[in-house]
């Protein structure tokens, strides 16, 4: 089996948490030895779509017509997009009908959290769903005694509490 992992933009995102999404995807496809692309136009069984742009879309129309099961990786909610920047009401129609549009055709979709999956089953009550965390790297996140005493040195800090 070979998988297409698709990201529209993926420059653009590469520092965001959909971003960090193809990383943590690509780990998980190479840890259960399953290969990969990231070229559309290459050959692969099964499209992992984490975009829902409009070549997104495309994309899954033509997976669609060549009988190619589509995965729709649910990053963007409405709610999410509600309120995330100004003027979101100029694109917000937009935005929600290409959602619809993405969720509703897609043969399965995976979002990151109970609380997406909910919001995301709103919209396309008739595509299966499900919630995985894109997780974490544990050990990045356990305690570095060189590192602290840098951070402290560097912001001047003695003994104060320091929430981060």
């Amino acid at each position: 089996m070979k998988v297409l992992l698709y990201f529209e933009g993926a420059k653009a995102l590469k520092k965001s948490g959909i971003g960090r999404a193809l990383a943590h995807q690509k780990m998980a496809l190479e840890s259960q030895k399953i290969e990969y692309t990231l070229d559309p136009n290459d050959t692969y069984d099964i499209a992992h779509i984490n975009t829902v742009f409009s070549k997104s879309y495309k994309l899954l129309k033509k997976c669609k017509k060549k009988n190619i099961p589509v995965i729709a990786h649910g990053h963007s909610t409405v709610e999410d997009f509600k309120n995330s920047f100004r003027m979101y009401k100029l694109i917000a129609p937009f935005f929600n009908r290409q959602l619809k549009k993405m969720y509703n055709n897609a043969d399965f979709i995976i979002t990151p959290t109970l609380y997406s999956q909910k919001c995301i089953q709103k919209i396309a009550p008739n595509t299966p769903i499900t919630h995985i965390s894109n997780g974490i790297k544990l050990e990045q996140y356990a305690k570095n005694e060189k590192a602290i005493d840098e951070f402290k040195k560097r912001f001047n800090i003695k003994d104060e509490k320091v929430i981060i």
